[in-house]
């Protein structure tokens, strides 16, 4: 759509917004799109990665139909993608995702931007800078944790004794979390070490006991016990205890 922004041929990883807004007696259809990337370095030489930090406000008629206006255009307090996002009495919710750098993302945030539709179907200037959104870096944290493209669901429940405001949950499913670090399973053996060398077989051999039993006149405490070999040694490992659980990280 030539309406949407003459610069951006195309945008991915974008978070939208669909609510229904009244004023008066005017009832809209709208559709916030927020952050998301509009250039990529995959297949295109040494362009580099591009982010937006715009809102886009698109009418939806009531045929379907979306016309993009161009005289006003929202702002993040920082270009974001894979953000999710909610519309709930009149505010827009935006929440994880990560700040879009030119390099490769970082984390993804347990953030979560709050705004307010205004009179005009407008967004107010909320946050610092000229953003359109309240910041919130830790509000998403317990017990949800960071999250990146996952999905928002709004579940409404009807008004009570007139109420102005409905009564609202807001579910968010699956998405990206953060990276959890590496656990060994309990119970888990080490990995091998290096290979040994001709030296190290040399030494062994040096160490390990005589076949008749202990040195002559070693003193009991550095007497080695005694090394299993053939069927003993394979009875031995059978009747070895096993873990009844293992817990993998």
């Amino acid at each position: 759509n030539s309406d949407f922004d003459d610069s951006i041929t195309g945008l991915w990883d974008a978070a939208a917004v669909v609510g229904r807004f009244t004023e008066n007696t005017t009832v809209r259809d709208i559709i916030f799109v927020s952050g998301g990337q509009y250039q990529s370095s995959v297949g295109n030489g040494s362009a580099p990665q591009l982010y937006s930090p715009t809102t886009y406000r698109g009418m939806i008629a009531s045929n379907g139909s979306v016309t993009w206006p161009t005289d006003w255009l929202g702002t993040l307090p920082s270009a974001r993608i894979g953000m999710g996002g909610v519309e709930v009495n009149g505010k827009l919710y935006l929440t994880g995702g990560s700040v879009g750098r030119e390099n490769d993302p970082p984390p993804p945030e347990a953030a979560v931007l709050t705004s307010l539709v205004t009179s005009d179907f407008k967004l107010f200037e909320l946050g610092s800078n000229g953003s359109n959104f309240i910041y919130q870096p830790t509000a998403l944290q317990t017990p949800i944790s960071p999250r990146s493209r996952h999905a928002m669901v709004k579940v409404t429940v009807p008004k009570e004794n007139g109420g102005s405001d409905a009564l609202a949950y807001v579910y968010v499913i699956g998405g990206r979390g953060a990276a959890p670090r590496p656990r060994r399973a309990r119970g888990a053996r080490e990995p091998p070490g290096p290979p040994h060398t001709d030296t190290d077989h040399r030494l062994a051999r040096r160490l390990q006991p005589r076949a008749g039993g202990p040195r002559r006149g070693a003193p009991s405490d550095q007497r080695l016990p005694r090394v299993r070999h053939g069927r003993d040694r394979r009875r031995h490992h059978r009747h070895r205890a096993v873990p009844e659980e293992a817990e993998i990280g």
